[in-house]
């Protein structure tokens, strides 16, 4: 779904009519895609910069601030030296795993994207984090396509499709 498996696969993937094979997704899905994994990757650059990945986009103030608080990030980000353009050490050394996944989720958040891949979103999150992004996730729906990846049962309870993977042994 995020490309970079092209021609990996057999059948064909769609992208607006079209064979993604012969799209530059790159661009497109710079756009239209956000994704937030389980294992968050962070680069030793300011937060700004991680959050926008690019050094010219400046975030809606109130935007910003609602999921700063949506997520529970107050008092992290109360906490930084100089703000958003406090920076983040090499690999990431100076934020806990929790502060590296919301930070993942907020650059999501924030993009906006038409299409949200989240994987285990919920994992950094407490009970009112869990929420709020649910009832979020609910908000935007009919908008977007959201794709969640989790063993979370409760925080998908109300998700339009799910779709189990089982893992069986063989004998």
């Amino acid at each position: 779904m995020t490309g970079m498996y092209i021609g990996e696969f057999d059948g064909e993937v769609l992208y607006n009519d079209q064979s993604i094979k012969g799209l530059k997704l790159r661009n497109i899905l710079g756009r239209n895609i956000a994704v937030s994994e389980q294992e968050s990757f962070l680069l030793a650059e300011t937060i700004q910069y991680n959050l926008a990945l690019d050094d010219e986009v400046n975030f809606e103030q109130d935007k910003l601030h609602q999921f700063i608080d949506m997520l529970g990030l107050d008092d992290f980000y109360a906490s930084l030296p100089h703000g958003i353009n406090s920076t983040i050490n090499e690999a990431s050394s100076n934020l806990s795993g929790g502060e590296k996944q919301k930070l993942s989720l907020l650059r999501v958040l924030l993009k906006d994207a038409d299409v949200i891949i989240l994987d285990e979103p919920t994992s950094a999150l407490d009970r009112v984090g869990k929420d709020n992004l649910r009832a979020y996730l609910n908000k935007v729906k009919k908008d977007k396509i959201i794709i969640v990846v989790t063993h979370d049962q409760d925080f998908i309870s109300d998700f339009d499709e799910k779709l189990w993977i089982e893992r069986r042994e063989c004998s």
